[in-house]
């Protein structure tokens, strides 16, 4: 049984060497930086020289995220992202 096939009258497309493709093609098997790796960049200043304006605006969008993941925890009392004083403090 083939398999529906709506190029059938056309030749496949031949793979070509990588001058041929746009540069963006090249990254496209990359993983995307973590938060942890995005906060050594721009919290930190860990090769903040090469940073670009992709990767901070991930990293805005991924701590907006944490942030509101852990206030809603808070407003839920879950200990784990309870903020309390230090013994010390008080």
């Amino acid at each position: 049984m083939d398999i529906f096939n709506i190029f059938n009258d056309r030749e496949d497309v031949k793979v070509q060497g990588w001058d041929k493709y746009p540069e963006w093609v090249r990254t496209v098997h990359r993983p995307k930086e973590s938060y942890g790796q995005l906060a050594l960049t721009f919290i930190y200043g860990k090769g903040i020289e090469r940073a670009t304006y992709p990767q901070y605006t991930r990293f805005r969008r991924l701590h907006r995220v944490l942030d509101i993941r852990a206030f809603n925890a808070r407003l839920r009392k879950n200990p784990k992202f309870d903020v309390q004083a230090r013994p010390e403090w008080r």
